[in-house]
């Protein structure tokens, strides 16, 4: 995914350099050749950065990047052109200066490199003692891209089939299942022995907890977009997340993948108030004050009036946001496909703080602990303990899969579920799992590997995992909803 990402930043940057000439630009394969090892530093955030130039077949120098942040091992880049200003590929703009390579990456990251014997790698996953077995599993017909909800000791989960089951919590018993016609990629809302789940369709349906019985049913847009799920193409927009209605005082606020926002009476289904965003809403609304904060793939965040709709104010965000808004302290805080999360000032929309998260997309919800955030990321493959008041990481732990989920809390432990792709040349292999994390510093605790997908690109996890009681509960993309025993009580003071 990073070779797709880096396609949206690329640019030549080349940096004049009066000593060119005399270190060898006349002779690149006498200068360049060889490994080169140092630093990639972007607005004061450094990680440890590689490159391999040699010969290929066609006698030309080429390219190959090392970046273990986000887990490259030999990204070819292209070949190095000698030019008067340096020297250039793909991603690359150099200039050598005595012994040392400088110069810039993606167009704004600052290459610090030296003459080095070896090439920095990403470590590797230790291995983990294996987790508990299922408490129960209980398997459905579709690849499960959901997140489950429990209330009263049953879970609802959607399916990609169009099904919507309930089972029991404590034994993974089928009570009732239910066809809403169209896929379910987003999370049930329970209020008041009331079901609220979406389809693909855009069609928002008002079901009986207790045996599925629909109450009515209500048409968010009349175009709905096609959902483009995870794949190897470039273009792939990897639109596999659906939105949970939130709901405040009577009323629903849910999206729409035409970009349509509705408030509806949550008796009736009956329309309120609609605002139109210019780009799909797959993310559940924030509700805050007299204020409801909508997400969108068009770029912005917007901040509404709860009552009337009416737009308070907009933040371009530079780039699709998928999470779900979150307040922490007194910040909104989204994670963005620009690689970046933002916190929010929620009365005007400027950015209080942002912190770059190496072409890695923020797809993870962040868990709101106090003082402290914490979130997954994607190409990053990193669990991080965030400072809620400038984005500075307290740890750093490396999952070594897309963890797109919101993470899960039951006393001591931390659970991130991963998905994972197949191999791409240049990047190190991924690992779809569920795993433990000590809260509080990072330590991994046990893993439990997911099943083989049913049907998509990717294997593994992209919805949330869920305690209730002494399980954790979480779908797969293999179509099984696995129920995990779990101790819920901390350990320390």
């Amino acid at each position: 995914m990073i070779r797709h990402h880096l396609l949206t930043v690329l640019g030549v940057l080349a940096i004049l350099s009066d000593s060119s000439a005399a270190n060898g630009a006349n002779d690149p394969a006498e200068a360049m050749a060889g490994h080169w090892s140092g630093t990639a530093t972007l607005r004061g955030d450094a990680t440890a950065f590689g490159l391999d130039i040699r010969p290929n077949a066609a006698g030309a120098l080429a390219v190959f990047v090392y970046l273990p942040e986000t887990h490259v091992s030999g990204d070819a880049d292209g070949v190095l052109t000698a030019s008067e200003t340096g020297f250039t590929s793909d991603s690359l703009a150099l200039t050598l200066v005595g012994e040392s390579l400088r110069g810039r990456y993606a167009t704004s990251i600052e290459l610090d490199l030296h003459r080095s014997e070896s090439l920095p790698f990403a470590a590797e996953l230790p291995e983990l003692p294996q987790g508990p077995t299922p408490a129960w599993t209980w398997r459905a017909a579709a690849s499960i891209w959901a997140s489950p909800t429990v209330d009263r000791g049953v879970v609802f989960i959607g399916s990609a089939d169009g099904a919507l089951h309930a089972l029991r919590a404590r034994d993974g018993k089928l009570l009732w299942g239910k066809s809403l016609g169209a896929g379910i990629f987003g999370a049930a809302l329970v209020k008041d022995g009331t079901l609220y789940v979406v389809n693909d369709r855009d069609e928002l349906f008002a079901l009986s907890c207790a045996d599925g019985r629909q109450h009515w049913k209500v048409p968010l847009s009349d175009t709905p977009r096609h959902r483009s799920l995870p794949s190897a193409g470039e273009d792939s927009e990897w639109d596999y997340r659906g939105a949970a209605p939130a709901e405040s005082a009577g009323v629903l606020y849910v999206g729409a993948s035409d970009g349509g926002f509705h408030a509806l009476d949550a008796h009736s289904g009956r329309s309120l108030w609609h605002f139109q965003a210019q780009g799909p809403i797959r993310s559940t609304a924030l509700i805050a004050g007299n204020q409801v904060y909508i997400a969108s793939f068009d770029h912005h965040v917007y901040a509404l009036d709860q009552h009337s709709g009416h737009l308070l104010w907009n933040a371009d965000v530079g780039a699709s946001v998928t999470t779900d808004p979150v307040l922490a302290g007194n910040r909104v805080v989204v994670g963005t496909r620009g690689y970046r999360l933002l916190a929010l000032e929620p009365g005007t929309g400027s950015i209080a703080w942002s912190r770059f998260q190496w072409f890695s997309w923020v797809e993870s919800t962040p868990r709101v602990l106090g003082q402290t955030l914490l979130v997954g990321s994607s190409d990053n493959r990193k669990l991080r303990e965030l400072n809620a008041e400038d984005g500075s990481t307290r740890w750093s732990t490396d999952l070594n899969g897309y963890a797109f989920g919101q993470p899960a809390l039951a006393g001591d432990m931390a659970f991130e579920a991963t998905a994972a792709g197949p191999p791409v040349p240049g990047k190190a292999a991924q690992r779809a799992a569920l795993f433990a994390v000590d809260r509080h510093n990072g330590e991994l605790r046990w893993t439990r590997p997911a099943g083989a997908s049913l049907d998509s690109y990717l294997a593994g996890f992209t919805g949330s995992a869920l305690i209730a009681g002494n399980r954790l509960l979480i779908g797969g993309l293999d179509g099984i909803l696995y129920a995990y025993p779990v101790a819920v009580r901390s350990t320390r003071g």
